[in-house]
């Protein structure tokens, strides 16, 4: 079963992860690994989780970061070309999270982060366009 999970900012600056309520006051976060259970928001820097992770394994992500809306992904090709970077953006006439490689794929006008995944492309989150947002800039 896919995992539904989102996160967010707080206003003082603590990432939160779980799930999301939009209310009348505001948008919170539940996050069950803090000592409250409900977190005010900044609605602009919730993204949902992927359902991907990436592809560095460490002592602390020995499965890979989770991969989230927002994040900003270093991207290592497999013939070697030279390392590019892109942000994670949902798209609903991909029906996932998209990504073109310079020079694309051939016969393929677009695909997914998951599909360059199943071909060989090494992604890697570095940062996330809200605590980096230049980021966006370097991209465009």
């Amino acid at each position: 079963m896919r995992e539904i999970e989102f996160r967010g900012k707080t206003i003082t600056g603590i990432w939160v992860y779980g799930g999301i309520s939009i209310q009348s006051h505001g948008t919170f976060i539940n996050d069950e690994n803090l000592p409250y259970d409900d977190y005010l928001v900044i609605p602009e820097t919730i993204g949902q989780f992927t359902g991907l992770r990436d592809s560095k394994r460490t002592e602390e992500y020995p499965e890979g970061q989770r991969i989230y809306e927002g994040d900003a992904l270093k991207v290592t090709n497999p013939m070697g070309d030279e390392d590019s970077m892109c942000i994670v953006i949902y798209d609903e006439k991909a029906g996932g999270y998209p990504y073109e490689p310079e020079g694309g794929y051939g016969d393929y006008d677009v695909s997914t982060i998951g599909w360059a995944m199943d071909v060989g492309y090494k992604f890697e989150v570095i940062s996330d366009v809200y605590d980096n947002p230049a980021l966006l800039e370097t991209v465009e």
